[in-house]
């Protein structure tokens, strides 16, 4: 989703050394060592998590070359703790406040007014991580020269649809097929991708041209189809959707409203497997200009005029660019331009967050209440899964939709 530059490279990995330069990916990394700890848990699952991290802890200091003596120490003392306070009573306590094993997990992580636990570990493993950012870019520009360098085949490929409809069983599928690469999706995600396309490319009247068309029509969804399913990292032919949410996409009760009050026709982010609309920008114009992608929303120079949907990726440094994008098109525009813009409730540290909540989106930002955005409340909303195409997904609304567990900026 970022920019792309004027360079050749190849589609899926545009800037294979950003794992270098990643400030998010470097810290989530930390957050792992010795163990990431969950915000909201208290009580019993407060404690088996003190127990886990410090067992964690313990192994971490056998992979370091001669570790600190004070940081052994502490996990000493984080272990003695947890053995003297076990059957303390706070297994029975759930509020935040009053949970002592809640308390400690919080202590491992703060900075102020001591350095927690955590804080210590990242010190010392913060070049391990740093030199796997950079194992990680090496890997990725290698593999980007290979795929570049990759002779297509000058035979136009045979690509087999099967489609069926719901039945009593279950709901309707199709089933892709290249060679003995097989992709098995949503059947109302293929009509909905067959439609879109006509919308673009009109189907010929007659039949020898017709067969063209759906020859071409194939070729291209299996394209876009395996470069998304390759993208997000999972298989539609296996079972569950790990790492699939960062395809979500607003329900579509949303985009009605704001078709209909804010004259929206356009997302600044989508593709053709989760768009609303005829138009919008994608990561991946390539494969996605076919179905409707006016190209990478980080390429344009200028947005005709109109009313505009954003949704994008939830992750700080693509939100970081879209901020300041979307505030050069404020700042500059001479006609009637407008964004709706859905981010997540992660607060104004997040340099995006706090730039549209700023002065210098003051100017530009309406809203009923004089507020910088209206709140979704966390767990009381919902979006559409990030593998809503997946066959088992497609039309069965208990798989198509999740429930949010962040609050929603808008």
């Amino acid at each position: 989703a970022q920019p792309r530059g004027s360079a050749l490279t190849e589609p899926l990995l545009a800037a294979p050394r950003v794992a270098e330069t990643s400030r998010v990916l470097l810290r989530e990394l930390l957050a792992e060592v010795p163990l990431r700890c969950h915000s909201r848990i208290t009580g019993p699952p407060a404690l088996d998590a003190l127990k886990r991290y410090h067992q964690s802890a313990q192994r971490w200091l056998q992979r370091l070359q001669d570790p600190p003596a004070q940081l052994q120490q502490e996990v000493k003392l984080l272990g003695e703790w947890i053995e003297k306070n076990a059957n303390s009573g706070g297994a029975r306590r759930r509020n935040a406040e009053d949970c002592p094993y809640r308390k400690k997990l919080d202590s491992l992580v703060a900075e102020k007014p001591d350095l927690g636990l955590s804080i210590r570990f990242h010190v010392e493993v913060e070049p391990k991580a740093v030199e796997v950012c950079r194992i990680m870019s090496d890997e990725a520009e290698r593999l980007a020269a290979a795929l570049l360098g990759y002779k297509i085949s000058a035979i136009p490929a045979v690509i087999e649809l099967t489609e069926q409809q719901s039945t009593e069983a279950g709901p309707g599928h199709a089933v892709l097929r290249y060679g003995e690469d097989v992709l098995r999706v949503s059947g109302m995600h293929v009509r909905k991708l067959r439609c879109l396309y006509e919308v673009h490319h009109p189907r010929p009247k007659s039949e020898e041209s017709a067969n063209i068309w759906e020859e071409t029509f194939r070729r291209r969804l299996y394209a876009m189809l395996r470069r998304y399913v390759t993208f997000i990292g999972l298989d539609p032919s296996e079972e569950g959707s790990r790492g699939g949410n960062m395809h979500a996409a607003a329900p579509e009760s949303v985009f009605a409203w704001l078709r209909h009050e804010m004259d929206v026709r356009c997302e600044v982010f989508a593709s053709p497997l989760n768009c609303y609309f005829s138009q919008f920008y994608s990561a991946f114009p390539d494969v996605d200009t076919p179905f409707g992608s006016q190209g990478s929303f980080f390429d344009v120079q200028a947005l005709p005029e109109g009313s505009y949907e954003v949704g994008p990726p939830y992750t700080e440094e693509v939100m970081d660019l879209m901020a300041r994008k979307l505030l050069v098109f404020l700042q500059h525009a001479d006609y009637a331009l407008s964004f709706v813009i859905f981010v997540p409730d992660w607060g104004d540290d997040c340099t995006a967050l706090g730039m549209m909540g700023g002065k210098d989106f003051e100017p530009y930002r309406q809203s009923r209440h004089g507020g910088a955005y209206v709140l979704a409340k966390g767990r009381e909303h919902q979006y559409i899964s990030g593998v809503q195409f997946f066959a088992d997904s497609g039309a069965d609304a208990s798989r198509r939709y999740y429930v949010v567990p962040h609050g929603t900026r808008v």
